[in-house]
């Protein structure tokens, strides 16, 4: 579960939850093949804060590159996330209807 968001078993999720890693992988692949990027060869500890890793580990390059992987995943995962909002508000609205009805019996 990601910030409330059920992530195993949601088909919705599926689509961006596979294709965002190999996304940012590329990105940071291409910024390292034209020469952006330095090559890192740290391997930073998981607790380590977003801009603070990619600081330590490519420098300023590697916090510009965090940052639009950042808005990349963001861009990528919006919609889906929205699609889910959208079916979930459904339910609810279902839900209270049902409730609804059942008191007025």
């Amino acid at each position: 579960m990601k910030y409330g968001i059920p992530m195993v078993f949601n088909p919705i999720l599926l689509i961006p939850m596979v294709i965002t890693p190999m996304i940012s992988l590329v990105i940071a692949y291409v910024a390292t093949v034209i020469g952006f990027l330095p090559r890192v060869g740290l391997n930073l500890p998981w607790y380590i804060p977003f801009p603070i890793n990619g600081i330590m580990a490519g420098g300023w390059a590697g916090l510009v590159v965090e940052i639009i992987q950042c808005a990349v995943v963001v861009a990528i995962y919006f919609p889906f996330v929205k699609l889910l909002d959208k079916q979930k508000c459904a339910e609810e609205a279902e839900k209270e209807k049902q409730a609804a009805e059942s008191l007025d019996k």
